[in-house]
């Protein structure tokens, strides 16, 4: 044991005992722990360790329960009144994240189908709320737009249709029967 605390004392090559030199070490190493904990901390506050956020989802179907892929949903604060609007995808879903707890309005539109608004829709934070949603038919209003062009037609350079008759035709046909030509 005595050679190992000599060996402790002992100079090393930079002329310094060596446990000085290990007390030195060991002494960097725990600042340096202690300052990666710090940043460590800075990078997650309280704020972020608690989540304040919630999210609107649903399914948009038509009345026989097809998915209607492309339709508007339009999610709306009723505290701050900030609009959030997305599309719903190919299998008729559509997801609104990161809305603050709260009251919203969620509508739904696509044309051919009549709108729809749900009022009240209550977002808690850290929770998924779901809204599907059945659209009805809407009315089909139809326009029809109708352009006319006038045609004009050169009646010089038209050809129009002539019959020919010898004499003896002629006699052999009724006068009447002539007007119908």
């Amino acid at each position: 044991m005595a050679r190992t605390l000599d060996w402790l004392w002992a100079p090393s090559r930079q002329g310094r005992p060596r446990v000085v030199l290990i007390r030195s070490w060991l002494r960097s190493c725990a600042i340096s722990f202690v300052i990666v904990v710090i940043t460590a901390g800075a990078y997650v506050s309280p704020a972020e360790a608690q989540a304040t956020a919630g999210a609107i989802t649903g399914t948009v179907v038509d009345p026989i329960g097809g998915v209607l892929p492309g339709a508007a949903v339009t999610v709306t604060s009723t505290g701050t009144n900030e609009v959030r609007t997305t599309f719903t995808d190919g299998a008729g879903v559509y997801v609104v994240a990161n809305l603050t707890a709260g009251t919203y309005r969620v509508e739904v539109q696509l044309q051919g189908f009549n709108r729809f608004a749900r009022i009240d829709t209550e977002v808690q934070a850290d929770t998924v709320t779901r809204v599907d949603v059945t659209l009805a038919l809407g009315d089909f209003a139809a326009t029809v737009a109708v352009t006319a062009e006038r045609r004009t037609t050169d009646v010089q350079k038209t050809p129009l249709p002539v019959t020919v008759l010898s004499g003896r035709e002629l006699e052999e046909k009724d006068v009447e029967r002539m007007a119908d030509l």
